[in-house]
């Protein structure tokens, strides 16, 4: 009885390790995105930490080689204003690691309606920086990028 049980319990941990290494396999093969988008919805003004962590975490995607968006809605847009051009952390401007993240190849899109909301206008973006519109947005979404909020 006891040789029956330990084929069992061997047959069990052979099945649970296959399983194992097959789940592994399908986990790498699903992780190879190489789109990250950053939802910057945080006010700058009330939590620059926070804004400071989502582009310093896009820079970090960049470095390696990722396809990376940052996407300013919500209260993120709020870094556009001009008073917003004076806004650190930690010694470091928040508007010049925005610009150096688009110098080198980031993407920046900014939501139209969110601007207005905090009383500012499309035609104020900076150049390097796009509008972001409904259809280019849902067509991001569907390559599905690796997103991550702050």
């Amino acid at each position: 009885m006891k040789t029956f049980y330990i084929s069992i319990i061997t047959l069990l941990l052979s099945f649970g390790l296959l399983t194992a290494f097959t789940g592994e396999q399908n986990h790498v093969s699903q992780t190879t995105e190489s789109e990250l988008m950053i939802n910057m919805t945080s006010d700058a003004f009330e939590d620059a930490h926070s804004t400071y962590m989502g582009l310093r975490f896009a820079e970090m995607g960049l470095e390696e080689g990722l396809d990376v968006t940052i996407f300013l809605n919500v209260h993120g847009v709020r870094l556009l204003q001009s008073d917003g051009a004076t806004l650190t952390f930690d010694d470091n401007n928040l508007r010049d690691i925005l610009d150096d993240f688009t110098d080198n190849g980031g993407t920046v899109i900014v939501c139209p309606m969110c601007l207005q909301v905090h009383g500012m206008e499309l035609s104020s973006i900076p150049s390097n920086f796009e509008a972001g519109e409904a259809e280019s947005m849902m067509n991001r979404i569907k390559n599905g990028p690796a997103v991550f909020t702050y």
